[in-house]
């Protein structure tokens, strides 16, 4: 799972949280749009099995980042879920029309960001579906 947020104590929230939720992932996580796309030039975004996108990042905005994986793989393949504090509903928007799968507001608590995260990674990871780019 690739993580793109640039709180450094969002990023360590998220951890702890993915650890608490005992989800099945990795997680890796940079915290700037440029390095999202850096590290999604590396290697297919089909690598990962799922992006956690925040919007308001200090370089390339999420939605930009988000439209770039889009024009690599579509949203059957890798999930990207904007998880932001924005619930402005222009910002709602412009996720889906960048492809996102999912536009979440983050939580301002600690319990309610962990069990919002917690139900985010359990959909996502183990409820839904993906198909493989193999097959499509």
């Amino acid at each position: 799972m690739l993580l793109v947020e640039d709180d450094p104590d969002r990023i360590r929230l998220s951890e702890h949280a993915i650890e608490t939720a005992s989800a099945k992932c990795e997680l890796e996580a940079v915290e700037t749009g440029r390095d999202a796309l850096a590290r999604l030039d590396e290697g297919s975004p089909a690598a990962f099995d799922l992006v956690l996108l925040d919007l308001d990042l200090p370089d390339v905005s999420g939605h930009e980042v988000c439209a770039e994986i889009r024009s690599q793989v579509a949203p059957s393949e890798v999930p990207v879920v904007v998880l932001t504090s924005s619930e402005e509903e222009d910002d709602v928007r412009a996720s889906y029309e960048a492809g996102a799968n999912s536009h979440v507001a983050k939580a301002v608590d600690y319990q309610t960001f962990r069990e919002d995260l917690a139900g985010i990674l359990s959909y996502w990871l183990d409820v839904n579906q993906t198909v493989p780019s193999s097959t499509l």
